[in-house]
């Protein structure tokens, strides 16, 4: 099931209405051709979305690596309104001119994980989309779909992949540790480290999928424990509560940074969540012994996240 939208319409019509109805008209004349080229069906239309049917989950890749090349309409026209697709399989039924099954609505959220131009595979249509990816192309997981449970997987250039890797996630408490945070990813940077801060390096659409999958890809978590850092981690929707509770789940390689005057508390003070932090070993930091410190975290770091100490 292939479910597709033109990102930012809406934004661009109050800028130029009269070219924005061109460019969906053209739109909506060549998804269908699109789908109909990979014997595909449109099954529904909702709103400029739309929503179609392949026999096969290549066939639904192909059309939908189509759509977002954005070539529409006669003669080639080329509709400037960036698309994003979705795909997940799944079981349809279909009586008369209504269908139903709960692989729409999966393949609709797979599809809002997207950005412009992007297409984003569920784990099921992944395994049979790899061995058709084009030269150049490959799968970069992105993490789970809480609706589902379903693995995501985003096609990418192996080139942008490459860039984009990073191998150390910084997280602290804006109070008191974002500028020690941002010291160590620039000493890091120094020694050709990637790092991922998520205020300078995260979008803001989809904040807390978007957090979560960074953890996921990145196989080193450096917790930067400014004093008091984890007095608010009781608090409800705390982040910096998640984002440990979160590395600790998927067995990141932790390494605590704790700053001067900061007092690890014991596991029973803890958030049940975050009950294991005091096993793992951390790195004091002073100004003072700085390059101590930082060889001390360089040794601690390791490039694959294969479990827990």
């Amino acid at each position: 099931m292939l479910w597709t939208w033109p990102g930012g319409y809406t934004r661009l019509g109050e800028v130029d209405t009269e070219d924005t109805f061109n460019e969906i008209a053209a739109i909506d004349e060549g998804i269908e051709r699109l789908v109909a080229s990979e014997r595909g069906r449109v099954l529904n239309a909702f709103n400029s979305s739309y929503c179609a049917a392949f026999s096969s989950a290549p066939a639904a890749y192909r059309a939908a690596r189509k759509i977002v090349s954005n070539t529409f309409g006669e003669g080639g026209l080329t509709a400037n309104i960036p698309m994003i697709c979705g795909i997940h399989g799944g079981q349809l039924y279909r009586r008369g001119a209504r269908t139903i099954g709960s692989v729409i609505g999966t393949a609709r959220a797979v599809c809002s994980m997207a950005h412009n131009r992007e297409i984003v595979l569920s784990d099921s249509v992944a395994a049979l989309v790899r061995p058709h990816l084009e030269a150049g192309l490959t799968l970069k997981k992105l993490g789970t779909m809480r609706q589902s449970l379903s693995e995501l997987f985003l096609v990418v250039e192996e080139a942008e992949l490459a860039r984009e890797q990073h191998s150390v996630f910084i997280s602290y408490r804006r109070e008191g540790g974002a500028e020690m945070a941002r010291l160590i990813a620039a000493e890091l940077g120094k020694l050709g480290v990637k790092t991922f801060i998520d205020l300078d390096d995260l979008q803001s659409a989809h904040f807390d999928d978007q957090i979560y999958r960074r953890i996921e890809e990145t196989p080193n978590f450096l917790l930067v424990l400014s004093p008091g850092s984890l007095d608010r981690c009781r608090e409800e929707g705390d982040w910096l509560h998640k984002e440990v509770a979160h590395a600790l789940e998927t067995r990141r390689n932790i390494v605590p940074i704790l700053m001067p005057d900061f007092v690890m508390p014991e596991p029973g003070e803890l958030p049940p969540a975050l009950s294991e932090l005091p096993r793992y070993n951390a790195v004091p930091y002073s100004h003072e012994y700085a390059s101590a410190a930082l060889s001390k975290l360089i040794g601690f770091l390791r490039k694959e996240a294969d479990g827990a100490p």
